[in-house]
């Protein structure tokens, strides 16, 4: 499970290219208890919302959209964030890994496990969430709502002194 100094990195990392972007495309995986909100749902509560922030709440990453509505990602065990066209043999199967020459060893496309894909209408790439064993969460979160999640956290370990 990534631990909080993970999920600050990688909120670190995704910040500047999800922020201040328009999302023109939600991609998703068949419905599942992966979504917490339905795949529908968010299809048409993201199309054409701006991206105006990335925060941490404990191990909870939320965007925070242009007209006040939030998505809340939870990176589970194995979930991760990362934009289309990454390199990393982390992102491919031991599989994908052993069938591949080496120079296609990074290659990645979206497969099953991307259950999350975001297009942007600047054209830049894709942020995908991945995850192999779907304990992640996504949930988009109405204007002025909260998350009984975000509720229940205590004081931020990375803010307390």
């Amino acid at each position: 499970m990534p631990e909080l100094p993970e999920v600050e990195v990688t909120c670190r990392k995704i910040t500047p290219l999800l922020v201040g972007r328009t999302v023109s495309g939600v991609h998703t995986t068949a419905d599942s208890y992966f979504f917490l909100t339905s795949p529908s749902e968010l299809k048409r509560r993201l199309k054409t919302r701006t991206v105006s922030a990335l925060l941490r709440y404990g191990k909870y990453l939320v965007a925070e959209l242009d007209d006040g509505s939030k998505l809340l990602l939870h990176l589970g065990m194995t979930g991760q964030l990362f934009v289309q066209g990454s390199t990393s043999l982390r992102l491919l199967s031991s599989t994908s890994r052993a069938t591949l020459r080496p120079e296609d060893q990074t290659a990645f496309k979206p497969d099953s496990h991307t259950h999350l894909r975001l297009a942007f209408s600047d054209g830049g790439p894709e942020v995908w969430f991945r995850d192999v064993r779907k304990f992640g969460k996504v949930k988009w979160i109405a204007p002025g709502e909260s998350d009984v999640r975000l509720d229940k956290l205590g004081a931020d370990a990375l803010e307390a002194t």
